[in-house]
């Protein structure tokens, strides 16, 4: 779904993507190999990628993770609050 997203022409002002894993677990395996290239995508788009919801067992998966993406708390409306001050503080630094 990220892919279809990047080729878009209209998501090319997204700067932040928030990942909601809520209700999921990330292994250390497929998982986190699959979340990297969610987040390698979203580098690639020139945006951050922020993550929420993580399960205490998918905490410890995603610290490890290449890319740093930025882990928000654990709510989804905290994350989407956290998206817009960064979009914000990216549009005031241009």
């Amino acid at each position: 779904a990220v892919e279809g997203v990047a080729r878009d022409p209209g998501a090319a002002g997204v700067s932040v993507v928030v990942i909601d894993l809520a209700g999921v677990i990330v292994d250390d395996g497929f998982g986190a190999v699959a979340l990297e290239r969610v987040i390698d995508v979203i580098r690639c788009w020139g945006a951050e990628a922020v993550i929420t919801g993580l399960s205490p067992l998918s905490e410890r998966v995603v610290a490890g993770l290449a890319g740093d993406p930025i882990v928000a708390p654990k709510d989804l409306r905290s994350a989407i609050a956290m998206a817009f001050q960064i979009a914000e503080s990216q549009r005031r630094a241009l």
